[in-house]
């Protein structure tokens, strides 16, 4: 079909504008650049680029319009639904191959039709201001109107993108579902140049399309509420068969939901992730796979059957996943930590159950090993789309690595992969920064070429997105291609991944007792996946965890021992080795329904309550802690332990991790009231630790007079605990108490207030309540414990207008903790000038840098756009650019370093004193051991690392070495790393190395302090030169 193409020019002049129906939909190109969205309904959109445009008006059929605005001249005619966009200087449209589009008009006749044309194909071609390292290029792959919202791709065998295109909606689950908005569109390069411009189409009606993959003539796609197999039979560009082949998925619609699938090759499964939404998952024939909360890794065979968890978790929403050459699955998660928020990245081992302490609830019931770390924390960045380089196209030395997309930031990540042990560590380096603050990258994916494709959704996302204060669906968003310095030439073919082949007994076996710890692993995985059993096995497993093991490996072995049906409890009676005795132990309650003991659990548990095998006593208090009636299983050993003066501190720490916990029953309240009332500061001590840090809202009429006798003659040390488990009471009963408590002048002032919050908590606050608050945080001189104290409650306090704007000046000159609580005070109202207020305080924070642009951009929510984006986002802007100016220094300077550093040189600055690490560092015999022995810190850390401890001190704190500020009764306060413990209190080593023995009952506060006792700047005391030799020295000691 050769579609006709007219203009009326003259003719329409001053005629109506077409009628709009129902199910039309207008986007018009302003001045700005922008595109307008007038309405969307049933799948209908016309794009507008202030010249040619599109609108989809039924199924195979389009309307193209063109409008010059300035002429009120529209050009219309019909497409099939395949078409190409017009290059730069090409005034023809053309359809399918057999379709060919042409303006009925010569060029000269209307040229300001043409010129339209030309503007599209510019604005569509116009490459946006981004960072990128030297010799790397950006240019612009496709845009609106070819796409509008690009969300996550992939490519096929022939080079064509896949995209899930969103229609810029913010809908709830059942208006997604009603609606059906969003759409996969296929993008082609037909020459070959890196632009596409054809596009199809290929599924519509999808709820949200979050990712691909292209395996054997068929799309995967990730569409809640589950994976679908859309299959194009007839080469057209629009798949004509649909089938979902994995349901059950839950969502709400923020994305937080399936987002894949990818394909493994070394299994030849499929796999995805799912946001902790909730699941119900069968097998085609009914059967139930897992039903619960949790999020995490799935995986199926290609046709839909053998549907199995790989990893599971209480974080929010797993992303991505990527595999190694060895099938290993690395995954990015937004929201694996809370408090602070961390996104991070994994290695999601098989059979992984991830904790998050706050949504315990959504793993309960999964089996568990131990805890196991991340490889590394972004923060709050909002983590999306990512690969892992196959080729080296973009540089040789970053094959293997991963590129990962930051939603919050506009910032793509370059992460090293370094092995350590059976797992990764990692080294993020910053690649690409789009200065573009309303965009939201969502995807970065390797091409054929092996340049990197980047997908921009544009502002239209709002829901479950700190980092957008409203929608902005006018904010199209693009596909960028990034190049690197060898584009154009011959580059190594991708490695291809080889598909396992399953092993025999004797080769896993073989693996097992070896020394390489991704082979045991590797080894443990494929018995856990095959559910091998024989007696050899069984005793390899029982062997191998009996030994000293890295976390990943020791997981390994536990779940192999859970999947093959290894008989715990019968090797946990007769093991005696502390390493074995301790992994049964946290087995021992995770085997099948009906074969698992509580009361004999917790027997068996309680042998090892007093072992002086540290990690094994606190194994059996968690396993003994865990069973639900543990309080009542162990009531007897409570009474006795009770009885008598003294309880030894294992009896302590058993009584702290079982009673707590289960304070709503009757027996853990009736035993905490004995704990309250005993004779023993220790066992009192427990027993308020116990109310405060509960969970829940248990109380008990029998605890009130015991709590209030205490507030009145509880040591100083004491007091803090005290009204803590009182604030957690919240009975008025407690008030007269508070109340003297606030008021007495001879008690510290971190404790006064305290006393005051337990009293007010987030309620209004009493007028001279708030100027002793604001007072305390305009003293320099007050403790830093009782600063932070006033922040926390100012932040929790509901304040009035005229108090709002009295704390906001304070913002200018509080430190990082004392900001990140107080500032929770911003979004108590509305009120334009109290949002102005705080907006001007925080320009002029010297510790801005120090909390996430997304936090503010919550917090300024409420408030017009303008107060955020036009006074605090430029300063964010103007400390994130020089924490990156710093940060970007790191590379070049570590080259540095090793092809030309002089550790001789070094040596002598080091010993006189050059860059003041002598003055805490210490190396052989020079130098004073406050901070960390640097005598051997060449062979744990590389000179990038060494360069970031200096120019970054606080970025890595190693453990141990946290700074503390201590307040003492008498009104000192002394800062510094506590360098022991004692039963009696603690030593701590000030920056002057002087020691301070503190004993408990004297300590008010102890307040462990985010930034390093070393100072920022230490670099800038020291020439290049200077500072390269010094790392080299100090890189030498190995």
């Amino acid at each position: 079909m050769v579609s006709r193409i007219s203009c009326g020019c003259a003719a329409t002049a001053g005629k109506s504008a077409p009628n709009k129906s129902n199910e039309d939909a207008t986007y018009d190109r302003r001045k700005t650049g922008n595109f307008i969205k007038d309405g969307l309904l049933g799948g209908t959109v016309l794009f507008s680029a202030g010249g040619f445009g599109y609108r989809r008006r039924r199924a195979g059929e389009q309307l193209f319009r063109a409008k010059c605005h300035q002429r009120n001249c529209i050009i219309s005619g019909k497409l099939a639904n395949n078409f190409t966009f017009p290059r730069d200087g090409d005034p023809s449209l053309s359809g399918t191959p057999s379709t060919h589009v042409r303006p009925q008009f010569a060029v000269k006749t209307f040229p300001l039709v043409l010129a339209a044309s030309l503007f599209l194909v510019r604005a569509v071609a116009e490459t946006p201001s981004a960072t990128l390292p030297d010799g790397y290029t950006l240019d612009v792959a496709a845009a609106a109107p070819m796409v509008r919202h690009p969300i996550m791709g992939c490519i096929d065998d022939k080079g064509r993108l896949y995209v899930g295109d969103a229609a810029g909606l913010n809908l709830k689950k059942s208006e997604l579902e009603e609606q059906l908005p969003n759409r996969i569109l296929q993008l082609t390069d037909t020459k070959g140049d890196g632009h596409y411009d054809k596009v199809s189409v290929f599924a519509d009606k999808m709820t949200f399309p979050q990712g691909g993959c292209w395996l054997n003539g068929s799309l995967y796609v990730a569409s809640p509420p589950g994976i679908w197999k859309l299959t194009d039979t007839d080469g057209d560009g629009v798949a004509d068969q649909r089938e979902m082949i994995v349901g059950g998925f839950d969502y709400t619609g923020n994305a937080a939901d399936v987002h894949g699938p990818v394909y493994n090759p070394r299994n030849g499964r499929l796999y995805w992730c799912h946001g902790r939404k909730g699941h119900k998952v069968v097998q085609k024939d009914g059967t139930l796979v897992h039903e619960g909360l949790a999020s995490g890794i799935w995986s199926c065979n290609p046709d839909g059957t053998d549907i199995q968890w790989h990893a599971l978790a209480s974080a929010d929403n797993p992303v991505r996943i990527v595999f190694t050459p060895e099938g290993e699955i690395i995954g990015d998660v937004n929201l694996f930590y809370s408090q602070p928020r961390g996104d991070v990245l994994i290695h999601w081992l098989y059979g992984g159950v991830y904790p998050r302490p706050d949504m315990l609830q959504a793993i309960a019931g999964l089996p568990r090993t131990v805890d196991l770390p991340v490889i590394h924390n972004f923060g709050h960045v909002a983590v999306s789309g990512m690969c892992l380089l196959q080729s080296g196209a973009l540089n040789p030395k970053w094959k293997g690595q991963i590129f990962i997309t930051h939603f919050n930031t506009q910032r793509v990540a370059r992460m090293e992969l370094i092995p350590d042990g059976a797992t990764y560590r990692t080294r993020e380096h910053e690649f690409f920064k789009l200065n573009q603050p309303d965009a939201h990258l969502t995807d970065v994916i390797e091409d054929r070429d092996g340049s990197l494709l980047v997908l921009d959704t544009g502002g239209w996302f709002r829901i479950g997105c700190p980092s957008s204060l409203t929608a902005k669906p006018e904010i199209m968003g693009a596909i960028y291609r990034i190049k690197g310095p060898n584009a154009g030439k011959p580059q190594l073919a991708p490695t291809p991944i080889a598909k396992s082949t399953p092993r025999s007994e004797d080769e896993l076996l073989v693996a097992l007792v070896g020394t390489a710890p991704k082979a045991r692993l590797a080894a443990c995985d494929e018995i856990s996946w095959r559910r091998l059993h024989s007696p050899r096995i069984e005793k390899a497993l029982l062997t191998m965890l009996a030994q000293p093991l890295e976390p990943a490996l020791e997981h390994g072995a536990m779940f192999a021992a859970l999947r093959t049906g290894l008989p715990i409890l019968p090797n946990l009676r007769e093991a005696q080795n502390p390493l074995l005795v301790r992994r049964l132990l946290l087995l021992s309650d995770q085997g099948a329904k009906g074969t698992t003991d509580a009361k004999e659990i917790v027997a068996l548990a309680s042998r090892y309550f007093s072992s002086t095998d540290q990690d094994l006593a606190a194994a059996a208090i968690k396993v003994a802690a865990r069973q639900p009636d543990s309080v009542a299983l162990l009531h007897d050993d409570f009474e006795h332990w009770l009885q008598g003066k003294e309880p030894d501190a294992a009896h302590l720490h058993v009584l702290e991790a079982v009673v707590g916990p289960q304070l709503a029953s009757p027996a853990a309240q009736d035993t905490l009231t004995k704990m309250l009332g005993h004779a023993s500061l220790a066992v009192r001590q427990v027993a308020w630790q116990a109310i405060a840090q509960q969970t829940g809202t248990a109380s008990n009429p029998a605890w009130i007079p015991l709590l209030k006798a205490q507030l009145s003659s509880a040591a100083p040390g004491d007091l803090p605990t005290v009204l803590a488990a009182v604030k957690k009471l919240r009975n008025p009963q407690f008030r007269d108490a508070l109340e003297t408590l606030a008021k007495d002048e001879k008690q510290s002032l971190t404790t006064r207030l305290r006393a005051l919050d337990a009293m007010v908590g987030s309620q209004k606050l009493a007028p001279e309540s708030f100027a002793l608050l604001l007072k305390t945080l305009q003293d320099s001189m007050v403790p830093a414990s009782a600063q932070i104290q006033a922040s926390t409650m100012l932040g929790a306090a509901v304040l009035t207008r005229d108090e709002q704007l009295e704390l906001a000046p304070q913002f200018t000159a509080l430190g990082p903790i004392e900001l990140r609580e107080a500032i929770h005070a911003i979004n108590k109202t509305k009120d334009v000038e109290v949002g102005k207020a705080f907006a001007h305080a925080l320009v002029n924070s010297p510790v801005l840098a120090s909390v996430q642009e997304s936090t503010f951009r919550t917090l300024f929510q409420g408030y017009p756009p303008e107060i955020f984006e036009q006074t605090l986002l430029p300063a964010l802007h103007r400390a994130d650019e020089a924490v990156e100016a710093k940060r970007r220094r790191l590379v070049p300077l570590s080259e540095k370093v090793i092809a030309q550093g002089k550790p001789e040189n070094g040596r002598k600055l080091f010993e006189t004193g050059h860059g003041s690490c002598i003055a805490c560092h210490q190396i052989g015999n020079v130098g004073r051991s406050i901070g960390p022995n640097l005598s051997h810190i060449g062979s744990i850390r590389r000179e990038i690392d060494i360069l970031e401890s200096i120019i970054f001190p606080s970025a890595t704190i190693a453990r141990d070495y946290e700074a503390h500020s201590i307040e003492c009764a008498g009104g000192e306060t002394f800062v510094g790393i506590i360098k022991s413990h004692t039963a009696e209190g603690v030593l701590l080593v000030d920056l002057g190395g002087q020691e301070h023995n503190i004993r408990h009952d004297q300590i008010t506060a102890d307040t462990q302090l985010p930034t390093s006792l070393m100072p920022v700047g230490l670099d800038q005391t020291l020439s290049e030169s200077e500072l390269v030799d010094l790392v080299a020295f100090i890189r030498s000691n190995k």
